[in-house]
């Protein structure tokens, strides 16, 4: 068994996210938030900006007028949305680089949670689900936890972990929970928690592969972050001309989605992700 201690110390250690988040988490807990307020917290950081704005003029974003405001990205796109875009460019650097110990090479953590962050934005339209505004963020992070994980994973415990996932390098939660008494939601929690953001994100994160462990009496969210992670899988091997070989979660049935809306959504996915420059090998 691995010892935990270190690894909750690497997920405290980790570089604390920019104040401009912070202060977008504040204003997505306060019910009464202005678009002034949203927009004096980008005026402070221009790249941030400009990326917001290519965000809400993209065509995975659905808007017909070109648009050059924050105001009107924010409106288009919602605070839920803006929030995980602007994580997404704090965090890309760590989520971008290989990790060979899941079999991960250069990207594909980055695109798969790309995908399951697009996958939230398309249940909400395709899928008449009901989407909490932390629900993008949380599908964006669900997999941050291989990061601290797979620096820990010295040779021998990773042969037991592909042992107890079948002989494969997919690394499986069961195996994780199996071989070192914690997984890889879990310590997403404790970065979650870092770096201060909402309870609710932290429990989509924890609970992302197994949503009815969670004791909560609102389990929406894990549900939600779940079947984004599902569909991320789907439209990635739609994306290269292949067939996810991984099956569908309980969550599917949970959120009442049918084939039809599913296959909505993965298109969805696919046209965001070509969007943001992924093709059928890697990001061109």
């Amino acid at each position: 068994m691995i010892d935990l201690q270190p690894l909750i110390a690497s997920a405290n250690q980790l570089k604390p996210l920019p104040e401009t988040i912070t202060r977008l988490v504040e204003l997505l807990a306060n019910e009464d938030v202005r678009i002034d307020d949203i927009e004096d917290v980008f005026s402070y950081d221009a790249a941030l900006s400009a990326r917001l704005l290519r965000q809400a003029n993209s065509a995975a974003a659905g808007g017909n007028q070109k648009i050059g405001t924050i105001s009107a990205a924010v409106i288009r796109l919602g605070l839920g949305n803006v929030l995980a875009l602007a994580i997404a460019a704090s965090t890309q650097d760590d989520l971008d680089g290989p990790i060979p110990q899941y079999g991960l090479g250069d990207g594909d953590l980055w695109e798969h949670c790309q995908g399951a962050r697009l996958a939230v934005d398309g249940l909400r339209k395709y899928g008449k689900v009901t989407v909490p505004p932390e629900a993008p963020t949380a599908a964006l992070l669900h997999d941050v936890g291989k990061i601290v994980l797979a620096r820990h994973l010295d040779p021998l415990i990773l042969k037991l972990l592909r042992r107890a996932s079948g002989d494969t390098d997919k690394i499986t939660m069961a195996a994780e929970h199996e071989i070192l008494q914690v997984h890889h939601g879990e310590l997403g929690g404790l970065i979650a928690q870092h770096w201060q953001l909402p309870d609710v994100i932290v429990r989509g994160i924890i609970y992302h592969h197994d949503p009815d462990r969670c004791t909560e009496a609102n389990n929406h969210i894990c549900h939600i972050v779940g079947l984004a992670n599902w569909l991320s899988k789907v439209a990635s091997a739609k994306l290269r001309g292949q067939t996810c070989e991984v099956g569908a979660p309980s969550s599917l049935a949970h959120l009442k989605i049918d084939q039809a809306r599913v296959d909505k959504v993965v298109d969805y996915i696919v046209e965001g992700l070509q969007g943001l420059g992924y093709s059928g090998d890697k990001a061109s």
